[in-house]
């Protein structure tokens, strides 16, 4: 089988059928691979991806992370296990045999002395003629970069092995393992070469020349092949290195599995769209179901395709499909969409024995009132990853998928999820999209790290608002999952007012994707720790510490947009991690997010007074007194006006007029007053101003003395005295002269 031509196959299938969002409910349409990473294995889906990635394309790939038992493996085709550092418990050895032994196959690779877990690989494969050893093959002649890279080439003359060399040609593969042992019927499949020599633990050379480094064996109805190290599928150095056979080696080896197997899958593949999937409640419409069968396998008669919903419910029958056709079934129906929700339309394709049985939603939604995920330009994770956001969400409005046209899905939105879009946005849905924002819509846009995203579709719609997209992988070996620096826990938030609010009630927030950048008026909400840094895709450092935004926030008019670097950080767990619980609070202050509006100032005067009079005076004084008018207000007051009034006091004027005083500024005015007569004088202070509501009063008491007797005229009362005595003397003296006579 050659596996080039099925991959470009595949891939010019997918793209002339374009996928919706079905929900498989039964078995799939593609073999089924479960790759191992229950057992600590240092050769995970990460380490692998490259390799992980390829078999996607053909296979469906479930990672699991559980015990292995029969349950884990129901259903599969194929089982790969990497080299465990963890025991396989007897419960799960039995599983394995017991799945390989009824028809399914096995995969199973080691490591070199080092690392190898021989002693639980051999748990599996040794009954079955293949031993994991604790050795690391060398070769001093042929290999690549060091002599413990040797390159292998060298096959085994078996007609099944031909199948696979088939796929290689001439080319080496570049290696890093142990040697394995072989006995029974179990077959070698490739060697090292004639050069390569073999050590053990304490580096003694136990073997010279070749030795197996790969075979396989029948185990029951199902086959073992066994790859002495796990390093072979791993990295562009090994699986993507050019001019070298280990790609085209590890997916034959695959291919091959998946071929012998009895468990495997008829391939016919089933798509299937629905128009219209919104629809606006209380309309009535005519639904268009079309479903699309591609048979990938042999020739297939009689397929029986049923969809029904609630209303509805009608079935169609295909006489053949040749390998390699593909044809279209439609179904047409009317829709009532008489209240809120999601309403199932199921399709049932029947064919050889098997059933595969998608799902398909219409969704009745209100105008502006409906919270959208888009699932129309390529997005990998779908809302079957999303159901506690999801949930959460629909207290905010109906949560519906868009399939379709986004331009015409917005007009139902307030609230739009673009989860990593991988097809570019047509100028009509851009323009669209920007209009909705500006009349109040509020986007939540996510990325990934640069293998699964692309800038320029993010920028497209996100950097005319100052969010940019770097094309990076955000790195933290200190906050991170234990061997994996870029299942980063942020926590380091930034502290503008946007992100004070948007980060209430957020400890720590789970995230695996790139960076951005703002500028203008965008501000970042979580940033990098100081150990974190961001990574090209040479392994080049291209931003650190605070540098890395993982999200940020910028408004759109009226509108508000929530760009975060990871995708994953909408799902509900991944890597094992209870991701929801974590980083909803972001998600929900978002989504209830209220600007402060600055009130407006009002510019209002306020007048206060002092008055300064003497506290007493004497009868008939008079005196000088000073008022003092402040303004404590923020606003100037207008025409200020003073009046006056006086009790058992004179004053010059009762009215004066001071006419404006700005804020913080003050005003003195000054009066003369008389004290009429004894008693007590009260002055009393009104200050008024004509954009003034109040009136600000200011008092005096004064003590009026009675003006004192003024002391005797002593030079007086001495003349008058001379007088009286010369008046004395002279009436003496006549009256003297007198009794003369």
């Amino acid at each position: 089988m050659n596996v080039k031509k099925l991959l470009a196959t595949i891939i010019i299938l997918a793209i002339i059928f374009t996928v919706t969002l079905p929900t498989v409910k039964m078995q799939s349409q593609k073999p089924i691979i479960v790759f191992d990473e229950s057992h600590n294995q240092y050769y995970d889906s990460y380490k692998l991806s490259m390799f992980i990635d390829d078999l996607k394309k053909i296979y469906k790939v479930v990672i699991n992370k559980e015990p292995i038992n029969n349950e884990t493996l129901q259903g599969a085709s194929l089982l790969i296990i990497t080299n465990p550092r963890k025991s396989f418990s007897d419960e799960e050895v039995a599983a394995i045999k017991s799945f390989v032994e009824d028809g399914g196959a096995l995969l199973i690779m080691g490591d070199w002395y080092k690392y190898i877990s021989y002693k639980e690989l051999n748990k599996i494969t040794t009954e079955y003629g293949i031993e994991f050893t604790a050795t690391e093959v060398m070769d001093k002649l042929m290999y690549d970069y060091r002599s413990y890279f040797p390159l292998i080439g060298v096959w085994s003359d078996d007609p099944q092995v031909q199948e696979i060399k088939n796929e290689v040609g001439t080319r080496k593969i570049k290696y890093n393992g142990c040697m394995l042992k072989l006995s029974g019927e179990a077959t070698p499949i490739i060697y090292s070469f004639k050069t390569s020599y073999v050590v053990d633990k304490n580096g003694n050379t136990i073997a010279k020349g070749s030795v197996p480094v790969a075979a396989y064996a029948k185990a029951g109805k199902g086959y073992i092949i066994a790859v002495g190290g796990s390093r072979v599928a791993s990295t562009k150095y090994f699986y993507e290195k050019k001019n070298l056979g280990n790609k085209d080696f590890m997916l034959a080896l695959v291919s091959w599995l998946i071929e012998h197997t009895g468990l495997r899958v008829v391939s016919l593949n089933v798509k299937a769209s629905i128009k219209p999937s919104l629809v606006e409640v209380g309309e009535k419409v005519e639904v268009i179901l079309t479903v699309t069968l591609e048979n990938l396998g042999g020739p297939l008669a009689d397929i029986k395709v049923t969809a029904s919903s609630a209303t509805y419910k009608e079935t169609k029958t295909i006489e053949s499909i040749a390998r390699g056709q593909a044809l279209n079934i439609n179904f047409s129906f009317g829709y009532l969409a008489e209240q809120l929700g999601e309403n199932p339309v199921t399709i049932n394709v029947s064919f050889a024995g098997q059933t595969v049985e998608k799902v398909l939603y219409i969704y009745s939604v209100k105008k502006g009132e409906a919270v959208i995920i888009d699932h129309s330009h390529g997005e990998y994770y779908n809302i079957t990853r999303m159901q506690q956001l999801k949930q959460k969400l629909e207290q905010y409005g109906t949560v519906a998928v868009c399939t379709e046209n986004l331009a015409e899905a917005l007009k139902y939105a307030k609230i739009l999820i673009l989860p990593n879009p991988q097809t570019p946005l047509s100028s009509n849905e851009l323009n669209a999209l920007h209009s909705w924002l500006k009349q109040g819509g509020r986007l939540i846009i996510t990325g990934n790290w640069y293998r699964y995203f692309d800038p320029s579709i993010h920028n497209s719609i996100t950097s005319i608002y100052g969010i940019t997209w770097m094309d990076g992988s955000v790195r933290d070996p200190e906050h991170s999952l234990e061997r994996r620096p870029y299942a980063v826990y942020a926590g380091n938030f930034a502290e503008n007012k946007a992100a004070i609010k948007l980060t209430q009630n957020l400890k720590l927030f789970f995230f695996s994707g790139t960076s951005l950048q703002v500028s203008g008026e965008a501000v970042p909400i979580i940033l990098g720790w100081p150990s974190t840094y961001v990574v090209n895709e040479k392994n080049k450092t291209i931003a650190s510490g605070e540098d890395v935004v993982l999200a940020a926030f910028a408004k759109a008019e009226k509108g508000y947009i929530l760009a975060i670097g990871s995708t994953v950080s909408l799902l509900d767990t991944y890597y094992g991690e209870n991701i929801y619980e974590n980083n909803l609070p972001l998600i929900i202050n978002f989504v209830e997010y209220q600007e402060e509006v600055e009130k407006p100032k009002v510019y209002v005067p306020n007048l206060t007074v002092k008055v300064e009079a003497p506290a007493k005076l004497t009868e008939g004084e008079k005196a000088e007194v000073k008022i003092t008018v402040s303004n404590t207000g923020n606003g100037t007051a207008a025409d200020t006006s003073i009046k006056i009034t006086a009790e058992n006091l004179q004053v010059a004027q009762t009215s004066i007029e001071v006419g404006n005083i700005e804020p913080g500024k003050a005003v003195t005015k000054s009066i003369e007053l008389l004290a009429p007569k004894p008693g007590q004088g009260k002055l009393h202070v009104e200050v008024t101003a004509s954009n003034w509501n109040k009136t600000a009063t200011g008092e005096a008491q004064i003590t009026i003395e009675a003006k004192p007797a003024p002391p005797p005229d002593y030079a007086l009362i001495a003349a008058v005295a001379v007088i009286i005595l010369i008046a004395v003397a002279v009436a003496y003296k006549a009256l003297t002269k007198k009794r003369k006579t």
